[in-house]
């Protein structure tokens, strides 16, 4: 699946809304490709395309914990 740029952003951050991790997940993979290849096509500077992917990276990654029951409410 072909993205641009900002739908590919947009889809990840709704399906984090939609607290949905694993399409989540699958969206952040490819949203990194697309904004990646922008990079190297000189549309996103290499700092501006790396923030953008971990900043992503850090919603996707709270959401998974918050879905995940912890260790220490087991324990």
């Amino acid at each position: 699946m072909v993205f641009d740029r900002t739908s590919s952003i947009k889809k990840v951050l709704n399906a984090i809304e939609e607290k949905n991790l694993e399409s989540a997940e699958e969206l952040f993979r490819q949203a990194t490709k697309v904004i990646f290849k922008a990079k190297s096509k000189g549309v996103y500077h290499k700092r501006n395309a790396s923030r953008k992917v971990s900043r992503l990276a850090l919603r996707v990654n709270k959401l998974k914990a918050e879905l995940q029951p912890s260790e220490e409410a087991t324990a």
